[in-house]
């Protein structure tokens, strides 16, 4: 990328997505040329900050895609093919399927974390060349009708489609995604296939090992050096050091209420759970007999409606129970808020102190007889998409759990 510019400025550039393992990573930033119009020492470089994102968005370049194979026996084998021609996918390369004739196929190994409803979707390059696809999951379940009515990733000049494939209720470990070439559109000179990504994002009926294996959402900043995006929308988190100060740093226990709970430490960069449907079995010390499940809640984008929730004991009886409306984090009411902090931070992880972040305890009503066992949390609405807030219809307000802890019935 070319950073000249005749007056000092900024400018945000995309680098595609990559996928990381949790810990320390290094990024290097190579000085390849100077601008024939750069003056002075013409080899410098400078960055303000830079922004990493978990996305549902899996490159074909991921780990977890395993490397796709080809089905058809005739040794087409699927290869990355890196960005040319104008081409420019994201990652840096497609997954190329040089399909000769009808009725060929590849397989993709993909894996999911945890057990839920996702909602599916591809990228598809379009080219001159390109065929007609199916798509099926493990051998059984066809995506989006494309059996009857294929995707046609025909285009006279090179372009790309995104199709969404709706929602599939998957369970945690591997799958494989089979992509059927089954012919081509009369203007098309060949069967080969492209695909740049797959989204696939967990949206309901979620199944958790634990509190800490639910948490999707980075919403928790280190002032001046780590930012977050609590609120999906401008990059306003939490501020780690005002949580602190406030006796909710990660591994402090806060009883309120009747509830102790403790403040989970980051799982793979999230520290919170944004509301989606999950099912969320309590810890063996907090499985007892309890007359409420309280939640450490927090709301973005306005207000998050009251919706239902579900509670299961551990003799397999269910209760519902509603939970509360909860206010926003920076709007909300300072006077019924269970902490309010000095300040948030922005989007930088700049300290904000004439915003101050609040949550709210609020409670499930339970059946004091019976011991609890996991919580199934409701589902707002909200798409968990980012640069998305709409306060109207369709709600978009996310609720978001800090923590959870049942309220002993004695």
């Amino acid at each position: 990328m070319d950073c000249y510019n005749p007056t000092v400025a900024t400018m945000y550039q995309n680098l595609g997505g990559a996928y990381l393992t949790a810990g320390t990573h290094t990024l290097t930033v190579t000085v390849v040329g100077t601008n024939s119009a750069s003056t002075g020492n013409r080899y410098m470089a400078g960055i303000d900050n830079v922004f990493l994102e978990p996305s549902n968005q899996i490159d074909i370049e991921s780990p977890l895609l395993a490397q796709a194979t080809d089905t058809s026996g005739q040794n087409h084998t699927p290869v990355p093919e890196a960005n040319d021609n104008g081409s420019s996918w994201r990652g840096g390369a497609q997954l190329l399927y040089p399909a000769t004739a009808a009725n060929q196929a590849e397989n993709l190994t993909l894996t999911v974390p945890i057990e839920a409803d996702y909602a599916l979707g591809v990228n598809l390059t379009t080219r001159p060349n390109y065929g007609t696809l199916e798509f099926t999951v493990d051998n059984t379940t066809v995506l989006a009708g494309t059996d009857t009515a294929p995707v046609d990733t025909y285009s006279a000049t090179g372009s790309w489609i995104y199709r969404p494939f709706g929602s599939l209720h998957l369970t945690a470990g591997t799958h494989i995604l089979t992509v059927t070439v089954t012919g081509k559109n009369t203007s098309s000179s060949g069967f080969a296939a492209g695909i740049d990504y797959l989204t696939v994002a967990a949206i309901n009926n979620m199944t958790a090992a634990s509190f800490g294996a639910a948490m999707n959402n980075h919403g928790i900043a280190v002032d001046g050096t780590t930012p977050a995006n609590l609120d999906l929308w401008g990059g306003n988190a939490f501020s780690s050091a005002a949580l602190a100060a406030a006796g909710y740093a990660p591994g402090s226990t806060v009883t309120v209420s009747g509830s102790t709970f403790t403040m989970p430490a980051a799982t793979n960069g999230n520290d919170n759970i944004i509301a989606d449907g999950q099912t969320i079995p309590l810890p063996t010390g907090q499985q007892v007999k309890a007359n409420a499940i309280g939640l450490l809640a927090a709301s973005t984008c306005g207000t998050s409606p009251a919706a239902p929730a579900r509670i299961t004991y551990t003799d397999g009886t269910t209760s519902q129970a509603i939970v509360p409306s909860v206010p926003d984090f920076v709007y909300g009411d300072n006077n019924s808020a269970t902490a309010v902090l000095s300040y948030i931070d922005n989007s930088t992880a700049v300290k904000m102190p004439g915003r101050a972040g609040k949550f709210y305890a609020v409670y499930l009503p339970a059946d004091p007889t019976k011991t609890v066992a996991k919580v199934t949390l409701p589902y707002t609405g909200t798409g968990q998409l980012t640069n998305t807030c709409n306060t109207g219809t369709p709600i978009t307000a996310a609720l978001h759990v800090l923590a959870m802890a049942p309220r002993p019935a004695t």
